[in-house]
């Protein structure tokens, strides 16, 4: 009989670890729940094409750098689709607003995002201005 008590015990706690294991992982398959974690470094492009049945793709902290980027620098993409794709941890790090108004003497000039964005359920956090 002694030697029976540590198997069960054994086989108890196996089946608890299966089970919580089970329990965090069921559904992981939606995506949406999915973490990237920036890095401070842009991406070099974006997937897709801008359209609405094909709009670009932010899944990462280097897309939404690209995107931040490319406005500052004067692009507004004007009518065309960005979808976030996955939740995005900017990890705290330092980041640069999209978008910008620049102030020299008395003039104002002014870089907006005008693209359409769909936030596809997910956020983007831990955001350091």
């Amino acid at each position: 009989m002694a030697k029976r008590i540590p198997s069960l015990a054994i086989m108890l706690a196996v089946t608890i670890v299966l089970a919580i294991f089970a329990a965090v992982f069921a559904g992981v398959s939606d995506t949406s729940y999915a973490l990237d974690t920036w890095a401070d470094k842009a991406s070099d492009s974006l997937t897709g094409s801008g359209t609405q049945d094909d709009p670009y793709e932010i899944s990462s902290g280097a897309n939404l750098a690209y995107l931040a980027e490319q406005v500052n620098g004067g692009t507004d993409y004007d009518g065309q689709y960005f979808k976030l794709t996955q939740n995005i941890n900017l990890n705290n790090s330092e980041w640069t607003p999209i978008g910008k108004i620049e102030i020299s003497g008395t003039a104002t000039a002014t870089k907006a995002f005008n693209g359409i964005f769909d936030g596809g359920g997910c956020t983007v956090s831990n955001v350091a201005i």
